[in-house]
């Protein structure tokens, strides 16, 4: 990160049961109140997730121009126009397993598909 020092400003624990909705496009520091663009998340699956079990969907390269196709003239009027839902567009790292993780930049655009009624919970 070339950076001192890193700081823990959250963590979060986040259940999908089956039949659970997609999760829209996002980006962790829309709603966090940060003044910096130095940010990373981290996805910590607690199970095996497959490519059919929701896995996050990512928009590449989404994090490095706010004034792309994925974002609006303001943060707050996000606005994916032309974007399939995550699950139809977007890349993932499906498989995981328990234990893996994902990292991505706090502006990168990401989401996740809708959880099958025979889904694993997420």
């Amino acid at each position: 990160l070339g950076v001192a020092c890193v700081r823990l400003y959250q963590d979060c624990l986040f259940w999908k049961k089956p039949d659970h909705e997609e999760t829209e496009w996002h980006a962790d520091l829309w709603t966090a109140p940060l003044a910096t663009n130095d940010a990373v998340t981290v996805w910590l699956p607690l199970n095996r997730v497959d490519v059919d079990e929701g896995p996050l969907h990512f928009q590449t390269r989404s994090h490095r121009d706010l004034m792309s196709a994925h974002h609006g003239e303001e943060l707050e009027s996000y606005n994916p126009t032309g974007l399939l839902p995550p699950g139809q567009s977007g890349t993932h790292h499906a498989p995981l397993e328990e234990g893996d993780a994902t990292w991505h930049h706090g502006w990168t655009v990401h989401g996740a598909p809708a959880l099958q009624p025979h889904s694993r919970a997420a």
